[in-house]
């Protein structure tokens, strides 16, 4: 497993890795927590998409906030992604989803 930064659990990561792996079909294996989003080839087509996805899972809608950032999430690495979305969801994201 990829290391992840302090500010998120490896759970979190493992988690979002599997679901950026299953919305833009790049192998889980090539996905880490440095990987930018731009990276994976996300347009803001996806990045509505993973807005959908994350809501699903996690039982919260922070597509305003996801879509106020633009591209600039584009530009974030997974890794930044996690700990903004744990900061944006008040609590860790695997919390979140139990």
């Amino acid at each position: 497993m990829p290391a992840t930064p302090p500010a998120t659990s490896q759970g979190t990561a493992a988690q979002m890795i599997e679901i950026l792996a299953d919305l833009t079909e790049v192998e889980e294996q090539e996905i880490d927590t440095a990987t930018t989003l731009a990276d994976l080839n996300m347009d803001s087509l996806m990045r509505a998409e993973l807005e959908t996805v994350l809501a699903q899972e996690f039982g919260r809608s922070i597509a305003a906030e996801v879509t106020a950032k633009g591209p600039e999430v584009l530009a974030m690495t997974v890794g930044q992604f996690i700990a903004w979305l744990e900061t944006r969801l008040a609590v860790p994201v695997n919390e979140a989803a139990s």
